[in-house]
């Protein structure tokens, strides 16, 4: 359009020069007007085009922020729900760990006091045992009259001649002869007062035979240091007749024996 305006303002400026000569004074001022009013039409014309190309890119650019924008608001909305999506199943991984994790503790609670029970039965079922056997299943014998105390003596060597696994068979052993299991189930009333009663006796029992262990083991220590001393003395003896400085021979590891008096080692 601006440039058929600008045509019809140049065809109208040559009929009009073409015809000036000819006109009058009116006909010159009407003319200039006319052209006057042409050239403001086409510069209206050409003013508007302007404004509706600027209008045309502006309308673009804000269609194309806006495609731009919602494309970038799409792509956000995805992102969300794919972290959305990850938190979930975080979320659903982690509680279902922490339920596997209770669900594991609590059966090893279980098993726990199920075992402690059973420990618990099995010592209450060998106490038991122990409340039941006689005396006679002692397997140690506690000398009192001072004429045992020879017999004293070789006990005591016997047990210190005994090597650990001797020591354990024979314990191992004792146990196996008075251990039996007992179902404390089945009991109930008088009858689980009547095998309290009877543990509570054997404890009892069980704290005289150890305090009598102990009473025997010093005795034992006592008994060993004395014949150990009237030995060197009997050694000192025979070191004086036979001329030997008495010192040493009681200071000697290979002292003079004694046919009459049992040889002990002072361990």
């Amino acid at each position: 359009m601006n440039g058929h305006g600008d045509e019809i303002v140049r065809k109208e400026t040559q009929h009009d020069e073409n015809d000036e000569q000819e006109m009058t004074e009116a006909e010159k001022a009407m003319l200039a007007a006319k052209k006057r009013q042409a050239e403001e039409e086409a510069a209206t014309l050409q003013d508007y085009e302007e404004r509706r190309r600027l209008e045309r890119e502006k309308e673009e650019a804000e269609l194309k922020s806006l495609k731009e924008k919602q494309e970038r608001r799409r792509l956000e909305r995805k992102e969300e729900d794919r972290q959305f999506e990850e938190r979930r199943r975080l979320e659903e991984e982690a509680r279902r760990q922490e339920q596997e994790e209770v669900k594991a503790r609590m059966e090893a609670d279980k098993r726990r006091k199920e075992e402690e029970r059973k420990k618990r039965q099995q010592q209450l079922a060998g106490a038991f045992a122990l409340a039941t056997a006689s005396s006679a299943d002692r397997n140690f014998v506690i000398y009192q009259k001072k004429g045992h105390k020879l017999a004293n003596i070789s006990q005591a060597k016997h047990e210190m001649e005994m090597t650990k696994e001797q020591q354990k068979q024979e314990k191992d052993n004792f146990l196996a002869t008075i251990a039996k299991t007992i179902d404390f189930s089945e009991l109930k009333g008088n009858d689980l007062k009547e095998k309290i009663r009877q543990l509570y006796q054997r404890i009892c029992k069980l704290e005289a035979d150890k305090y009598d262990l102990e009473r025997r083991k010093e005795r034992q220590e006592y008994d060993l240091k004395e014949l150990n001393e009237r030995q060197r003395q009997v050694f000192r003896n025979n070191a004086r007749k036979k001329g030997i400085d008495p010192t040493d021979a009681a200071s000697s590891r290979y002292p003079v024996n004694n046919p009459h008096i049992p040889h002990m080692d002072n361990t």
